[in-house]
């Protein structure tokens, strides 16, 4: 089975030894924002949103994978992971 990307975020952020508020606080983002995700409470987040998370974190946007949500003019389109983001570009 794989990593859903809550586990990989609240892995990632104990591997630093960052806690919820120092992640949330560096990505300006909220705690709870946080806690839902990695509860899997949200399912997608935009691409700065995934952005400073990634730095919050210290880490590639590759390697947080992170689910996003792209707008576009026609409305929004979700996409699972940044991977499969780049596979359509």
């Amino acid at each position: 089975m794989s990593e859903t990307f809550g586990h990989r975020l609240r892995r990632l952020r104990g591997s630093k030894q960052l806690s919820v508020p120092r992640v949330a606080q560096g990505a300006d983002l909220s705690s709870k924002y946080i806690i839902d995700l990695e509860a899997g409470h949200r399912t997608v987040m935009t691409p700065e949103s995934a952005t400073r998370l990634a730095a919050a974190l210290g880490v590639s946007l590759q390697v947080l994978n992170a689910p996003v949500t792209i707008v576009v003019m026609t409305g929004h389109v979700n996409i699972d992971t940044l991977r499969d983001a780049q596979k359509v570009a």
